[in-house]
């Protein structure tokens, strides 16, 4: 039964690819190309107090080409002015999103509680920035093919851990304490405010299609590229319809709470995870396109996460989405009064 279920499901990312060859090569080569054209400003990490004293929003990625498709789609709308400053163990790029300020960070490695993973590097960025909110965005594995399709964009509603006081059985996983992580209720509201769900999102750069589906999801440490395991981890949630699952929520939920209670970062506790769909955890390094054999996995993961962009953009469409929460952190206050004033009569050159 499973061979034949995995044979379905790489028949159906076969016939994705012949369908979209198009618009995932065209991700491809968007990339390829700001990469080559975008200007990235390395400045001193001195400095790095005032690009952080107004930033609103912290976008993290997990991996390369999450990190590399986000930077070339956002210079796109930034006109290629990202800065980038390195301090201590985390680099902070930049940007805008529209007119909201925004700075993102990368882990080192995947996973939330790897060395230089998730965990680690949101830890060491909130002891000196204070934004407003947090995005997970990138991608991540669907659970079933039938009901949505790959470059679909998840939002996840609540992230079920399966790793987590879990223990191994003849038949599969018993969970012994349910671990669940998930936005409050302000930022699903303006996702619901920002996002129609309803009816499928239209592409601004690539001018494709895709759905935008929010619900269940599953989080745990591993690289999932077997039907079998995702079935096993999958069965002691299938009351709560799973619709897909990622890496790095447990662990940025957690330290987000970790830092709240422990009031580094007071009063800062909005977080939501945006990711596009670009597998079935099944056969994903070796479905291959008999007539476009050029496009694999890392294809696949280019045009999901420009499909989590376009979400990411949409969400974050004005500078007032989170102009009821204060500023937070002395420190931020405090630069950002300097960021207006200017130091001795000086306006400072802040050209963020």
């Amino acid at each position: 039964m499973c061979s034949n279920n995995c044979e379905q499901v790489s028949k159906g990312i076969r016939d994705f690819i012949d369908k979209n060859a198009d618009f995932i090569g065209k991700s491809r080569e968007f990339v390829k190309e700001q990469k080559r054209r975008t200007s990235i400003i390395w400045e001193e990490s001195k400095k790095i107090y005032r690009y952080l004293a107004n930033v609103q929003v912290m976008i993290v990625t997990a991996n390369q080409i999450e990190c590399e498709t986000l930077t070339a789609f956002f210079a796109e709308n930034s006109g290629y002015d990202l800065v980038k400053i390195g301090k201590d163990k985390v680099v902070y790029t930049f940007f805008k999103i529209n007119d909201c300020k925004v700075v993102h960070i990368e882990p080192t490695n995947i996973g939330a509680y790897t060395k230089g993973g998730t965990a680690e590097t949101i830890r060491e960025a909130l002891k000196i920035a204070k934004p407003n909110a947090v995005l997970s965005l990138g991608v991540g594995f669907g659970a079933d093919y039938t009901k949505s399709d790959l470059g679909d964009v998840m939002i996840g509603r609540q992230h079920f851990s399966y790793d987590k006081s879990a223990k191994v059985v003849k038949d599969g996983i018993e969970i012994k304490v349910l671990h669940v992580e998930e936005p409050d209720n302000y930022m699903l509201s303006r996702f619901k405010s920002n996002i129609n769900a309803e009816e499928p999102m239209k592409g601004t750069l690539l001018k494709n299609a895709f759905a935008v589906l929010m619900g269940n999801m599953v989080t745990g440490e591993f690289v999932i590229d077997s039907k079998e395991f995702m079935n096993m981890i999958l069965k002691p949630f299938e009351l709560f319809g799973i619709i897909g699952g990622e890496m790095e929520a447990y662990g940025i939920f957690e330290e987000i709470k970790l830092c709240k209670n422990g009031k580094k970062s007071k009063g800062m506790s909005h977080c939501i995870m945006i990711k596009g769909i670009c597998d079935w955890g099944n056969g994903k390094n070796s479905v291959k396109s008999e007539s476009h054999p050029d496009i694999g996995k890392n294809d696949l993961q280019r045009y999901a996460m420009m499909n989590a962009c376009e979400v990411c953009k949409q969400f974050l469409n004005s500078n007032e989405m989170f102009s009821d929460l204060k500023i937070m952190g002395v420190r931020k206050k405090i630069w950002s009064w300097l960021s207006n004033r200017g130091i001795k009569g000086k306006k400072l050159r802040v050209t963020f």
